[in-house]
């Protein structure tokens, strides 16, 4: 006689750019270039090793691959880690982190990195991308400060290049061309408080050009071929002082830094929060770092479920059954005492497989600011069955599930 055992349950992958999913392991297969657990990178080194056989760099020098860093941060609104979804704002329902700028005051939960213009500043590490770049963010002010902010770049030793916020209108930073140190430009343009805006500034070896939102608002003439402090790039403050001065107070969407000068239909598609291609970006416009400052806090990976909307959940009674996909719960509780059951996927019936409707069963995810098991919680038997045995001899058995029903 043999023994058929079950078969697992069919696998969630959540595979990025096209890469294809093994719905039983849960494993991605990435498209050529891609790495990760979820092909969410673009390793430029890797795909042009295994498209031309060599390195894509000359004279020796090392290639690395320009990560998508996403950071799990408060919500604008700064009342805490996590961004509760859906929520309505002004007639309208959210029920993930705005991508866009198109409402001209973002709603509450649009996430981002919080500077409070004191204490806050990140260090995107020691690089610059050389005489010609473009830095990109999406930020919002939330007061206005009677000192220079910095908004992202490198100040340093006289050799400076940064995008900032003077006493609330929109500037940067620059080495100018008498050879001077550093310059500030200040524009006529004043942001507004607490609405979203699109920043670029590009050097192109001779000026500096401010955009926002696609749109040319400055630009100075700087000398020629300067190279911005090989020092560390911040966000939110400058590097001299150990970015404890000039500091940013407001919120940081998403930042990018490219070897090149980006043309303004990009900054246009950016601005409006159309699909961001990583990997075209990298190949035609050499992009060198992207830093995507805020996600859908407990959503974190895209959780399509019934809605808790932040409230806990207790398990207090003895044999609860649970099953299907619970998105937004604050805190899962099971008690001390208590067993939680996973509800079965099919049932037995005058001991044949009766196929439960609505796929539901079987299968249970939460998604929890914190899950705290004092009971316990099983799903002993609640997956795929395998064939019944025959009782007697000359019986029909009787065939398992599988993924697409009965086989």
């Amino acid at each position: 006689a043999c023994t058929i055992t079950a078969t697992c349950a069919i696998g969630i992958c959540n595979c990025k750019n096209g890469g294809s999913c093994n719905l039983f392991s849960g494993a991605c297969t990435c498209a050529a270039g891609y790495v990760g657990d979820y092909c969410e990178t673009f390793d430029y080194c890797r795909y042009e090793l295994e498209r031309t056989r060599k390195s894509p760099c000359l004279n020796g020098g090392k290639c690395a691959a320009v990560p998508k860093t996403v950071i799990s941060t408060q919500g604008g609104d700064g009342t805490g880690r996590d961004c509760v979804f859906p929520f309505n704002w002004k007639g309208k329902t959210f029920t993930r982190c705005i991508d866009d700028n198109s409402l001209a005051q973002g709603p509450p939960f649009a996430c981002g990195v919080k500077f409070d213009g004191h204490n806050d500043y990140l260090d995107m590490g020691g690089f610059h991308p050389g005489y010609v770049a473009t830095y990109e963010v999406w930020f919002k002010v939330d007061v206005i400060q009677n000192w220079r902010e910095t908004v992202i770049g490198n100040m340093d030793s006289c050799w400076d290049a940064a995008l900032t916020v003077s006493n609330g209108f929109f500037g940067f930073a620059y080495k100018p061309n008498n050879g001077g140190c550093t310059a500030q430009k200040i524009t006529t343009m004043k942001t507004n408080i607490g609405h979203w805006q699109h920043a670029t500034l590009t050097m192109d070896g001779s000026y500096m050009k401010l955009y926002v939102n696609g749109s040319e608002i400055a630009s100075q003439q700087t000398r020629a071929k300067y190279q911005p402090s090989g020092r560390n790039m911040y966000v939110g403050g400058e590097v001299w002082c150990g970015g404890t001065c000039n500091q940013f107070d407001g919120v940081v969407k998403s930042a990018k830094v490219y070897g090149s000068v980006i043309g303004t239909q990009l900054m246009k598609d950016n601005a409006a929060g159309k699909p961001f291609d990583i990997a075209k970006a990298v190949t035609q416009n050499n992009l060198v770092a992207y830093h995507e400052f805020g996600t859908d806090g407990a959503t974190a990976g895209g959780c399509i479920g019934q809605e808790h909307n932040g409230k806990d959940w207790i398990i207090s009674k003895d044999r609860t059954q649970v099953s299907g996909v619970h998105c937004n719960v604050g805190n899962f509780i099971v008690k001390a005492g208590v067993t939680c059951i996973v509800t079965w996927w099919q049932k037995y019936a005058n001991n044949t497989a009766t196929k439960n409707t609505g796929g539901r069963y079987g299968n249970f995810e939460v998604f929890a600011k914190n899950i705290y098991i004092y009971g316990s919680l099983t799903a002993w038997g609640a997956g795929y069955i395998g064939g019944v045995r025959p009782n007697n001899v000359k019986q029909a058995g009787q065939q398992g599930f599988g993924t697409q029903g009965l086989g």
